[in-house]
């Protein structure tokens, strides 16, 4: 049986804004077709790009390069200079543009206005706020080219008090998962933070992708429809919430993105 696998390159790199600094990946496949397409990916607090290298191979079949990179601060993906808690969270979305600069020379784009790469833009959890939270970044070449943006656990109940992950149930695990990343953004700091954003997401005009399975104990059984209620007077949102995808398995969310895009992605280059 003839098979149609694309061979490709992964390839090291490094992303930086102003203090920040930290590893990435860039996947390109050796296709004699051009794809106008490229993709840019982050993984969830205390985790690392590994969580999302699913991801980016299953996006290969589709012929899209694409570029993952970790978060500033954890330690699971690099041992750069830790940012304070201000920088990270302020700076982190911007490494969304910078790793755009990167694939984007990687792949032999020009800024061609006739023709403009397509961006699709994502992440799981914390990686999926700062994916929204870098589509308002207002740099023409980047925010206007971005056509779809893919939200992995990732939800929004403001009735809940009380973070999942610092109920006694977690407890144990936050021990282990809070030494992963550095003390300066502490789960303490983030988690509240990332209540409070939640509220006010600043995305508009833009394609969002949300992935949340029934058994995302983090998300609730209800936090990706509350979420979606959120964002879609301003947004075009799609809901897709899968019988088994628990929060701590993102890479499972491969197929269903695969999915997704190639159902929804122009394919006239592809």
């Amino acid at each position: 049986m003839k098979k149609n696998f694309t061979p490709f390159k992964i390839l090291p790199e490094v992303l930086s804004y102003k203090s920040l600094s930290c590893n990435a990946l860039c996947f390109l496949p050796e296709s004699e077709k051009n794809s106008p397409y490229l993709a840019i990916f982050t993984h969830g607090f205390t985790a690392s790009k590994t969580d999302v290298l699913n991801w980016s191979a299953r996006l290969l079949d589709l012929n899209i390069p694409s570029i993952i990179f970790d978060l500033p601060g954890h330690l699971l993906g690099s041992f750069s200079k830790s940012p304070t808690l201000e920088e990270f969270l302020s700076d982190s979305p911007q490494l969304f543009l910078e790793a755009f600069k990167i694939l984007k020379n990687k792949w032999a784009l020009k800024d061609d206005q006739a023709n403009p790469p397509k961006l699709i833009i994502g992440g799981h959890s914390l990686g999926a706020l700062f994916a929204i939270k870098s589509a308002a970044i207002e740099t023409d070449s980047f925010n206007n080219n971005i056509e779809h943006i893919m939200a992995v656990g990732f939800g929004l109940n403001d009735q809940v008090k009380t973070h999942l992950f610092e109920s006694d149930l977690y407890q144990k695990t936050l021990h282990l998962r809070g030494q992963l990343v550095s003390p300066e953004i502490s789960h303490e700091k983030v988690l509240k933070w990332i209540r409070e954003q939640k509220l006010d997401l600043p995305v508009r005009g833009k394609k969002i992708f949300l992935l949340s399975g029934k058994d995302d104990a983090v998300v609730g059984p209800n936090g990706a429809e509350i979420l979606k209620q959120h964002l879609s007077p301003f947004n075009e949102v799609t809901l897709e919430t899968p019988e088994q995808l628990p929060h701590h398995r993102p890479e499972l969310a491969a197929a269903h993105l695969y999915h997704y895009l190639k159902k929804n992605i122009s394919h006239g280059m592809l």
